[in-house]
């Protein structure tokens, strides 16, 4: 009998652990990003639709706007969080509606973003594409807090960067 439940409970699915990937860099000392991407499951959510120039495309995912995908194919990845590290204190980063963060893999890496000092703090962007869905973030981040200030698909917003 013992047998039977732990045969029962190895085939239970683990959780979004084994969904989840992780990644974490340092873009410059004292400075580190870390990010969690999961798996999309697409029959968990809901998509609205529309008809454009170009046909039928995802418009809404779960009642919101989105970046990271185009036409009708669901996304393969959500950035479900973001966070900067400055001098040993942890700051999260806004990253609702942001998918797809790369072509092929959902690990996001320290070559897509760019971390520059402004007036009166910093200033982190981040570049995402998936081959045909591309966008930039923008967060400015003064003291312990980080506002989301860019999520664009516009070419002039990701070429001016």
């Amino acid at each position: 009998m013992k047998f039977i439940i732990v045969l029962l409970m190895l085939s239970i699915p683990t959780g979004v652990n084994a969904q989840q990937h992780n990644s974490s860099f340092e873009l410059e000392n004292d400075v580190s990003l870390t990010a969690i991407t999961e798996t999309f499951h697409a029959k968990e959510h809901k998509f609205d639709t529309c008809r454009t120039n170009d046909g039928r495309k995802i418009c809404l995912i779960d009642g919101e706007l989105f970046f990271g995908i185009e036409g009708v194919h669901a996304p393969r990845y959500e950035l479900k969080h973001l966070s900067i590290t400055l001098n040993g204190t942890d700051i999260p980063l806004e990253t609702s509606g942001m998918y797809n963060p790369n072509l092929h893999h959902p690990d996001v890496r320290k070559a897509q973003f760019k971390f520059e000092k402004t007036d009166p703090g910093y200033l982190l962007t981040g570049f995402f594409s998936d081959g045909l869905a591309t966008y930039v973030a923008q967060w400015l981040i003064v003291r312990q807090s980080a506002l989301r200030i860019k999520l664009s698909s516009n070419e002039n917003d990701i070429d001016e960067e």
